[in-house]
């Protein structure tokens, strides 16, 4: 099979069964961030085929290329994937207060 998008999936901290969290590595980390990526894709336009979330998907990647290993598009971009705007680029964010 052909690798056509990356999602991170090392030392990724999650939930476990104990009410805490752990640190995981493996597909099962990285499979959750690109369903969950077209869920959101769908959430926002549910009349996209799988062909239009994929093609979202891929399109907003953002582009890792590696000598090693097939990276397909890229690594998944769930926030570009749906238009959400970085923190770090909403005007007076230095005027902002953490509390």
């Amino acid at each position: 099979a052909q690798v056509v998008i990356s999602a991170p999936g090392v030392s990724l901290q999650s939930t476990y069964w104990d009410g805490g969290y752990a640190v995981w590595s493996g597909t099962s980390m990285a499979a959750p961030l690109v369903s969950g990526t077209a869920a959101l894709i769908l959430a926002q336009n549910s009349s996209l085929t799988p062909g239009g979330v994929l093609a979202r998907i891929q399109a907003t990647a953002i582009s890792f290329k590696s000598t090693l290993y097939g990276m397909g598009a890229g690594v998944v971009d769930p926030g570009t994937a749906v238009g959400v705007v970085p923190v770090e680029t909403l005007p007076g964010l230095e005027q902002a207060q953490v509390r």
